[in-house]
């Protein structure tokens, strides 16, 4: 007699959605009546054929659908977290999932991999999705492919060893709203601005953001951000707004909130975003250039790709745009050409996305004082923490002309 609760604690998962019992049922009968499809390696290799996907990673595949076929528990898994992707609209429960992993000290692509075989289940349902709201085949493609980046960015963060992680990000892989560029650089639709700010602009073409009722720290961070957590000297940044004017405490350059209270005439001033607007969120995977001439082209095919979509704005919410990074790095680094295109907002943030992306941790199990200084950028970053100060992921904006 399968259960659930057998299933699970055999895969090693430890949290999972609470619809995915009402499925369980459906998933059992299906089994006994067909078995697994997605635990055998000829599937993947028709997938791959379809999709033109790249063949350098299809004997991954074919060796975890494998393994994966030998044991029972793994398969019926493998099915109901198939089963639970089908229905779109509850993709947010995959919140409370925790994909399961090897044991402790393992790399068992039978656990780690199991991720990745659901993600290709959905593949022909982004094909006919896309296709049917008009996109071109190839840039169909282009997204389905993104579906294994999951294996790219296990592997460097796990030594080479094969997996899949984000899951949840490439969930918008599959509602096809994650489009990649060319140069690899990648556009979000479907996004709304998220921050409590709102951007005018003047006749000149000059531009101020508010920081709306913000709870701020002495710094002019965010309160409760990494190093920001005490109140003493905290204050909140009221905004105010009526039929003729704008009035409140704005974000300077760095992206801080500066405790000077201004006030601007809607007869000059405008107002170009607030929260809630419709924006297109800007991704860049590890790797992909980021000099002007990558930008200025992605940032055209954005404006040319997109230019029925209604958005007011392309974000991008990076470690990338935090200035301190000028003061490590030099006016002549990409990163800083990068982040002198956006203007920038802060917000309540931990601090800690470059680890992930600097030092490749996974996770936040790891010791400060251990992190390397192989690099001048490795070096700098470590020390900074070491003495309570940090690279925050801010907010960077482009208004949309």
């Amino acid at each position: 007699m399968y259960t659930i609760e057998k299933i699970m604690s055999d895969v090693n998962c430890t949290s999972f959605p609470e619809r995915w019992r009402e499925l369980f049922p459906e998933v059992i009968k299906e089994y006994e009546a067909n078995g697994c499809i997605y635990s055998k390696p000829e599937y993947y290799v028709d997938l791959f054929n379809k999709y033109e996907l790249d063949e350098v990673l299809l004997p991954t595949f074919t060796h975890a659908a494998e393994v994966i076929d030998t044991d029972e528990s793994f398969k019926i898994f493998l099915l109901l977290t198939c089963f639970a992707l089908r229905d779109r609209s509850q993709i947010s429960e995959l919140s409370s999932f925790v994909q399961p992993r090897s044991p402790l000290g393992v790399n068992d692509v039978k656990y780690d991999m199991l991720t990745a075989l659901c993600m290709c289940s959905m593949m022909d349902y982004t094909y006919e999705m896309m296709l049917g709201k008009g996109y071109s085949r190839e840039t169909t493609l282009s997204v389905i492919r993104l579906f294994l980046n999951g294996i790219r960015g296990f592997r460097e963060r796990h030594d080479g060893a094969d997996g899949y992680d984000l899951i949840r990000w490439f969930q918008l892989a599959i509602d096809g709203r994650l489009i990649p560029y060319t140069s690899g650089l990648q556009a979000e639709t479907g996004c709304i601005f998220g921050c409590d700010a709102v951007i005018v602009e003047n006749k000149e073409g000059e531009t101020k953001i508010f920081a709306v009722n913000n709870e701020i720290h002495s710094s002019g961070r965010i309160l409760g951000s990494l190093f920001a957590e005490d109140t003493e000297g905290s204050w909140i940044s009221e905004y105010t707004e009526t039929d003729t004017e704008f009035s409140g405490y704005v974000f300077n350059e760095r992206g801080l909130v500066e405790k000077n209270r201004i006030t601007l005439k809607k007869d000059h001033w405008t107002a170009k975003l607030r929260k809630g607007d419709p924006v297109i969120s800007m991704h860049i995977p590890r790797g992909v250039p980021i000099n002007d001439e990558a930008l200025d082209s992605f940032f055209g095919w954005v404006e040319e790709f997109f230019k029925d979509n209604g958005h007011k704005a392309v974000v991008c919410g990076s470690w990338l745009i935090d200035p301190v990074l000028k003061d490590i790095l030099g006016e002549n680094s990409n990163i800083v050409s990068f982040q002198n295109h956006f203007l920038k907002v802060s917000v309540k943030n931990a601090g800690k996305a470059v680890f992930k992306f600097i030092f490749k941790k996974p996770d936040d199990n790891f010791d400060i004082n251990e992190l390397p200084e192989n690099t001048r950028l490795e070096k700098a970053v470590k020390h900074m923490y070491l003495n309570n100060k940090a690279v925050y992921e801010l907010y960077g904006v482009i208004l949309r002309k």
